[in-house]
């Protein structure tokens, strides 16, 4: 069995639909394998009945096979690195979540382990005091010496900012995307993607190319967000919105969760104060504030 047929299986397994990734890490572990559990598809599906018939009978239909190989083609064309949840080099900070993807697109090959990653939040209608907050942060926080990535979801307002601050202040940036490397949505950001990926930055993501651009795989990118991170800040964002839910997963995860604080009727920081009120963020006010709940130094 050579490595190309091996990655053509782990492509494969990510594209059945209708099964969660906890299940197909299931059926994945189960047969003892990804190749082993093409090969004994029929034995494997024994042991788990009905419930998973579907799936096998997916697994085992042709044009998936076919399907993967396409898409293998696209993966070998333009050098992207896979790193399926088996892998050694799948991020053990997801590797803790039983929900996160069973495969990665990378557009390089990325330790994420050798950083303590943080993920930056917000609204996509961010004004400039958002902005202002980012670049103040990220400028006081270079000064701390440490290795740090900041990851975001390259969409409008706070993730862009966050990533042009990042690659102000020289910072490693990744952006996870909601949609497969044949696309960057939003359009405008082409630009701020290729700068990330000619820094020593990358982009990410779980879906495939061809894969169709939903609203449905922005909360599904956003668990990428929330699992691979350490700690998680929430710059702006009002009440409702995916911050919030964003917020939700890094605390089911056991993230560090923090928010800025906002004027009480400003709607665009209600839901930072609200997180901060109950007690799902811890409020955040500086760079220094930030190092002293991490242990690193700083404010007594």
């Amino acid at each position: 069995m050579s490595v190309t047929d091996i990655d053509v299986y782990k492509i494969a397994v990510s594209m059945v639909k209708g099964y969660r990734c906890a299940d197909i890490k299931q059926f994945v572990e189960t047969a003892g394998g990804v190749v082993e559990l093409f090969e004994n598809a029929e034995e494997v599906a024994e042991s788990f009945g009905a419930a998973a018939k579907d799936f096998f009978k997916a697994l085992t239909a042709p044009a998936l096979l076919e399907s993967a190989h396409q898409q293998y083609d696209i993966v070998k064309k333009f050098h992207t690195h896979l790193s399926f949840f088996t892998d050694s080099d799948y991020p053990s900070k997801l590797r803790d979540c039983s929900d996160s993807p069973v495969l990665l697109y990378c557009s390089r090959k990325f330790d994420f382990d050798s950083y303590f990653v943080l993920s930056i939040i917000g609204t996509r209608k961010a004004d400039n005091l958002a902005e202002r907050y980012v670049d103040s942060f990220l400028s006081e926080l270079s000064k701390f010496g440490r290795k740090i990535l900041i990851l975001s979801g390259l969409a409008d307002g706070v993730d862009s900012i966050a990533h042009k601050a990042a690659l102000k202040y020289g910072f490693d940036t990744v952006a996870v995307l909601g949609h497969g490397f044949d696309k960057i949505y939003p359009y405008s950001n082409r630009g701020l993607a290729s700068q990330i990926r000619k820094s020593h930055g990358a982009l990410i993501t779980e879906f495939y190319s061809g894969y169709p651009l939903s609203p449905e795989n922005f909360p599904q990118r956003n668990r990428i967000v929330a699992g691979l991170c350490d700690a998680l800040l929430v710059v702006q964002t009002p009440l409702h919105g995916g911050s919030m839910n964003t917020v939700a997963l890094a605390n089911s995860y056991g993230r560090e969760v923090f928010a800025f604080p906002g004027r009480p009727d400003d709607e665009l920081f209600a839901g930072c104060n609200r997180l901060i009120r109950n007690n799902n963020a811890a409020i955040l006010n500086s760079a220094e504030d930030f190092a002293y709940y991490m242990g690193w130094g700083g404010n007594d």
